[in-house]
């Protein structure tokens, strides 16, 4: 009895091996279908974004990295994918093949480890941020690295290990040194009006007032007329509306980003765990920073990558808090037309990056 019990248990741990087996060939099968196509389109964009011919020179002659063409390069960034490969090839395409290799390989591997949705997060890496990552290299470069190694760090408390990542990393670009203070948020799970309360203080103070004082202090004066003349009730509104439609003039993807942080405020409640309150700091985070500096128009826009990113992992998290499985075949819908339009309107429209479109006119948003 005892033998056919111990050649049970032998044969249960074959099978668990075997799933576990099949599984990791299936993991594998599946990140390379979606790895391999990327990397290699990335690699040999051959002329692909208006920075394309800036690293490619750069690397050809390592003088302009320290230029005023290049505005100099951190010195990491250079050792790495500069100085080492030339030690093999001067060809540029080793360098293109470098980087695109860590951006795509550390952006999959992150989504295949903490998105619950896979096939939903890699479509929207591939509208959202791949196309980016055509032109801001090296900034990529160490957003992909921080995705996948902070997230570990931050939910374990190991903020020493936490701070020498981010400082090694803001070697090879310096917009990582903003992440010096993300620990404020980081995997803490704060209460839901405190994070309401941030949120507010970013976008009205900061964002609505940046966008909009000239309108203000114009409705405050027609305001100021309206016991006195009563014609000035049609200036009042205009001034309004010119209010609100300053907020859209002004930076139109910001405002969606704004809603979509109140949007997952409403579902905050649901997302459980540690890892998924980081995901949702790491965006709020991203906002902040962008409502603060508004008015710096690129460089908040490029502070804020970081944050945006997060959105592969809390967009799935978002369709997975609803039980209802129509409830989340919509969102996912509305998902997929909303990054397709915005894909449409950046990379085709107004040609973000030219990518799709030469000589474009971009003002980053």
């Amino acid at each position: 009895m005892s033998l056919k019990l111990m050649k049970s248990k032998e044969l249960l741990l074959k099978l668990k091996d075997w799933r576990f087996s099949l599984s990791r060939i299936r993991y594998f099968y599946f990140f390379a279908l979606a790895f391999f196509p990327l990397f290699l389109l990335s690699s040999f964009r051959n002329g692909l974004g208006t920075d394309y011919y800036h690293y490619a020179n750069a690397f050809k002659y390592p003088e302009l990295f320290n230029s005023d063409v290049m505005g100099g390069m951190d010195v990491l960034f250079k050792s790495l994918f500069v100085t080492l490969p030339r030690l093999i090839t001067h060809d540029e395409i080793i360098f293109f093949l470098l980087t695109s290799f860590v951006i795509n390989f550390f952006f999959l591997k992150s989504i295949f480890k903490y998105s619950p949705i896979i096939s939903l997060s890699i479509l929207i890496y591939v509208l959202q941020f791949y196309f980016i990552s055509y032109n801001v290299v090296r900034q990529f470069v160490v957003i992909a690295l921080f995705l996948y190694f902070n997230v570990k760090y931050l939910n374990d408390k190991k903020f020493v290990s936490y701070y020498i990542l981010v400082l090694i990393l803001a070697q090879i670009h310096f917009s990582m040194y903003i992440m010096l203070f993300f620990p404020l948020l980081g995997s803490h799970n704060y209460k839901i009006i405190t994070y309401w309360f941030i949120w507010i203080i970013s976008f009205i103070l900061f964002y609505m007032l940046s966008c909009n004082l000239i309108n203000i202090l114009r409705l405050f004066e027609y305001i100021s007329y309206l016991s006195i003349i009563s014609e000035k009730f049609s200036f009042a509104g205009e001034a309004i509306s010119n209010f609100f439609l300053g907020l859209f003039k002004s930076n139109n993807i910001l405002l969606l980003k704004n809603g979509f942080c109140v949007m997952f405020l409403f579902r905050l409640k649901y997302f459980k765990e540690s890892n998924h309150i980081y995901w949702f700091n790491l965006f709020l985070f991203g906002v902040i920073i962008q409502n603060i500096l508004v008015n710096l128009a690129v460089y908040a826009v490029r502070l804020s990558y970081v944050g945006d990113v997060a959105l592969l992992m809390l967009v799935p998290l978002f369709v997975k808090s609803f039980k209802d499985k129509n409830i989340r075949v919509i969102i996912v819908l509305l998902s997929v037309l909303y990054f397709t339009f915005i894909f449409y309107y950046r990379f085709i429209l107004i040609g973000e990056n030219g990518v799709f479109k030469e000589d474009a006119d971009w003002n980053g948003f």
